[in-house]
């Protein structure tokens, strides 16, 4: 009898197992939602400042790669942690598992940063389509233009030069004629505001330059917040910190139509710095899609 049995069984067993693998075949793989949050950091470049190399935390070793996983670690799919953007021209290009849709009079996307009353370190925002369809960001970029846009200086260069000693101050200068240094503001010497994982001697950002919104009230520095349009400049529970597609203008100022985007760029828009606060610094903590249904 167990030796009639046991082919019988295993017979069984056979047609039970295909039929098993069959019915998992036809299950259908449980399809991943969008994230509402930037799923990509593509680039991060700050200019020279008292955050750089500390937000993110720079280590021994570091290079450019390396510090771009520390970024994406800290903001991807999520907001609340902090990179610093140094002085002006410093930037972080962010990217989506999605398009933004440009929704008609509402605002798009939310930019995170850490801005307090009379602590505004504003940053200027662009945006991009991914046109040709590669996944990055090497397509035209529109800037979002605020309120100061027609106050603030076009075609703006500025150059920082490696200091020496590298914790020293940093000199720099710009196509306007202007010179000065990044003075190490007390409590930071002995810590470099150079970015230690840039082998170059120069670091060169090009933009458009904001006045400044330095004023000296009350015995002490404030740092005005521009009305709209800028990141870094009011809570992240401020209605201010959304940004419009419809803000959107080319390289000569002309206003452009987008139905969407697929990447967004923040970068320091002031050049100033006061003795007690240091360089003007745009932080930021993450950017979300406002229209995802």
């Amino acid at each position: 009898m167990k030796k009639k049995f046991f082919p019988f069984l295993l017979l069984i067993l056979a047609l039970s197992s295909c039929n098993n693998n069959n019915d998992n075949d036809d299950i259908e793989p449980t399809p991943t939602q969008p994230s509402k949050y930037a799923s990509r950091v593509l680039e991060f470049m700050p200019a020279p400042g008292q955050f750089t190399n500390r937000l993110p935390q720079y280590a021994d070793g570091d290079n450019e790669q390396a510090t771009l996983d520390k970024v994406t670690a800290l903001l991807i799919g999520k907001t609340g942690n902090v990179i610093s953007l140094g002085a002006y021209g410093g930037y972080v290009v962010f990217g989506f598992d999605h398009s933004i849709v440009n929704r008609p009079d509402a605002k798009d996307f939310k930019v995170y940063g850490n801005a307090f009353e009379n602590s505004a370190e504003p940053g200027i925002v662009m945006v991009s389509v991914d046109a040709n369809g590669n996944g990055l960001a090497d397509d035209e970029w529109y800037e979002l233009a605020g309120s100061e846009y027609s106050r603030s200086t076009k075609n703006y260069t500025i150059s920082y030069l490696r200091p020496n000693p590298i914790n020293g101050t940093i000199p720099w200068f710009d196509n306007q004629g202007n010179f000065d240094t990044l003075h190490i503001v007390s409590g930071y010497s002995g810590k470099s505001y150079f970015p230690l994982w840039v082998d170059k001697d120069t670091l060169t950002f090009h933009g458009t330059l904001l006045p400044p919104n330095a004023v000296f009230e009350d015995d002490r520095w404030k740092w005005k917040a521009y009305d709209w349009g800028y990141a870094d400049s009011y809570p992240n529970n401020n209605a201010r910190c959304e940004f419009d597609i419809e803000w959107a203008v080319n390289t000569i100022g002309n206003k452009v139509s987008l139905d969407k985007i697929d990447f967004v760029k923040i970068y320091t828009g002031v050049v100033q710095q006061s003795s007690t606060l240091g360089e003007s610094s745009t932080e930021v903590s993450g950017v979300e899609d406002l229209n995802m249904e």
